[in-house]
């Protein structure tokens, strides 16, 4: 609810541990035209497409995409930067997960 996830729109769900397969249901229940998962782990790739993903990549082969909304679920800064890279402008991004504690998290615009 808090980032608009609806119909017609793209999301990004980077990281498809537990809590980024939630989000792939969460985003296609929602009524996402398109959700891609993107993971290193081939295995969990196959995960988020059974689960409901429409598309699934490794963060390099994510590069060069464009959505409305990315979901962080892994507390990665390189997943926040691919996050912050593949949103549209005036899009959403949501940092779902823990970031370890005392380290900065910086973009790079």
């Amino acid at each position: 609810d808090l980032i608009g996830i609806g119909p017609g729109q793209s999301v990004a769900v980077l990281g498809t541990g537990p809590i980024g397969l939630l989000h792939v249901m969460l985003a296609k229940q929602r009524g996402a035209s398109r959700v891609i998962a993107v993971q290193r782990s081939a295995h969990r790739r196959e995960a988020a497409l059974a689960l409901g993903a429409d598309e699934a990549f490794s963060a390099e082969e994510a590069e060069g995409l464009a959505v409305d909304a990315a979901i962080v679920g892994v507390g990665s800064a390189d997943l926040a930067n691919l996050a912050a890279r593949i949103t549209r402008p005036r899009g959403w991004i949501s940092l779902f997960a823990g970031f370890p504690v005392g380290e900065a998290t910086p973009f790079e615009l």
